[in-house]
């Protein structure tokens, strides 16, 4: 909801927020396919944005957890 009303409005930096809290939820709860898809996604607005949230993701999109190891946001199908 909060990713929707962002984009409608055009504020990317709260789609990107609302985008990295949607896929941290997700890998928390077991979902990595959908955590690291919405991660990537959060991780291309920011990269865009040129905002320093971009290192953090993208920092955290390539350390292992214990759920799952390394994974490149590369590496999730389009």
């Amino acid at each position: 909801m909060a990713e929707e009303i962002a984009r409608h409005i055009h504020h990317s930096l709260g789609e990107a927020r609302a985008l990295e809290g949607i896929g941290r939820t997700c890998l928390q709860h077991g979902d990595t396919i959908t955590g690291l898809s919405h991660l990537r996604q959060a991780l291309d607005i920011y990269r865009h944005l040129g905002v320093p949230e971009a290192t953090q993701v993208d920092a955290d999109l390539t350390t292992p957890t214990p759920n799952h190891s390394p994974a490149r946001v590369t590496e999730l199908p389009e």
